[in-house]
């Protein structure tokens, strides 16, 4: 229920001037996010726990919190974009 609720607010947030182009996507791996995507939000419970370019919400505390583990993130992405290195155990 929650899915469908959010839906519309989406779709109105995404609307951009004519000639531009806009996709939504939803994906679990932070790699492709950061590197195929110009702006991110980060849901955790239902909420969003972060918005705005992959540099500025993929950080080591946001992945602790939301993936519940440790993690390296580091600007040697393509374009100097994040890249997250995950850790064994909990951070």
């Amino acid at each position: 229920m929650v899915a469908r609720e959010g839906v519309p607010t989406v779709r109105t947030r995404v609307r951009r001037p004519a000639g531009t182009l806009t996709a939504v996507s939803a994906l679990h791996d932070l790699d492709p996010a950061a590197t195929f995507r110009d702006r991110i939000e980060v849901m955790n419970a239902g909420r969003v726990a972060a918005a705005g370019s992959p540099a500025e919400v993929i950080t080591q505390e946001l992945v602790a919190v939301v993936y519940r583990v440790g993690a390296v993130v580091s600007p040697d992405g393509p374009e100097g974009r994040p890249s997250v290195r995950f850790c064994t155990g909990r951070p």
